[in-house]
């Protein structure tokens, strides 16, 4: 095998292997934001059930 095509080898693992990684990337911040997200309602919403509680004799 010559160097160029060992290069072009090379290149395309390292293309691979980056466009891999941009996927999962992606994929963990949209997945984490939403979980984020929930847990925020959650708490909010949980929070916000104790104050309603409270208010009432």
């Amino acid at each position: 095998m010559t160097i160029a095509q060992q290069n072009h080898r090379l290149l395309a693992v390292i293309v691979f292997f980056a466009v891999l990684a941009i996927l999962l990337l992606s994929l963990l911040w949209f997945e984490g934001s939403q979980l984020l997200n929930g847990f925020w309602h959650s708490i909010h919403g949980f929070a916000g059930g104790i104050a309603v509680v409270s208010r009432h004799p």
